[in-house]
């Protein structure tokens, strides 16, 4: 009876134990839902790489853009390049095949190789093709985070490109049309 007993509670803790269980790089953190952002350029130009669309700024924690302010920018062509707006970040990029933005966990971006870059455009977040196309590179997820190590990261922001491109106004010249969804992991 009483190894019946012992049996039943120690099954019962197993299951407790296991079902509790998380992955060591989810531990500590909180994911958020992911977030879809759209927006045009702030300033209208001329077809092609070398028009002047602004800079527009967008803060992840807020959840708002603005002309000057935020924890990154859009800048350069259609204003779809990408970097970083404040010290005290780091900007990278990995190459995860089979996931989705929200089914990619902390765990598969810290154990991707991540490629530390200054800027994303062009060859790293999206291709330009002889037609004016923009498709995001596949697969690519940016990550900005605190801090100079990932894995000591406080915050950590996962960003990829949805679309990139433009449209004509009626003065002749166009404006940038960007879409990106993110989401956070944040101690």
């Amino acid at each position: 009876m009483k190894t019946k007993h012992i049996l039943t509670l120690a099954t019962g803790l197993l299951i407790g134990f296991t079902a509790c269980k998380k992955d060591d790089d989810e531990v500590g953190y909180k994911a958020s839902a992911v977030e879809t952002v759209s927006f045009s350029s702030p300033k209208e130009a001329a077809p092609g790489p070398s028009g002047d669309f602004g800079v527009w700024y967008y803060n992840f924690d807020t959840k708002t853009s603005s002309e000057n302010v935020g924890q990154v920018k859009f800048f350069g062509l259609y204003s779809g390049d990408f970097g970083l707006a404040n010290e005290g970040l780091s900007l990278g990029y990995v190459d995860v095949d089979g996931k989705t933005l929200a089914t990619l966990s902390l765990e598969d971006i810290t154990k991707a190789e991540l490629t530390s870059v200054e800027k994303l455009s062009t060859g790293t977040w999206y291709t330009y093709g002889e037609n004016h196309s923009t498709p995001p590179i596949a697969n690519r997820y940016v990550v900005v985070y605190t801090g100079a190590d990932i894995k000591t990261a406080s915050n950590i922001y996962i960003i990829q490109l949805n679309s990139l491109g433009y449209e004509k106004k009626e003065s002749g010249k166009y404006v940038g049309k960007i879409s990106f969804s993110f989401k956070s992991f944040k101690k």
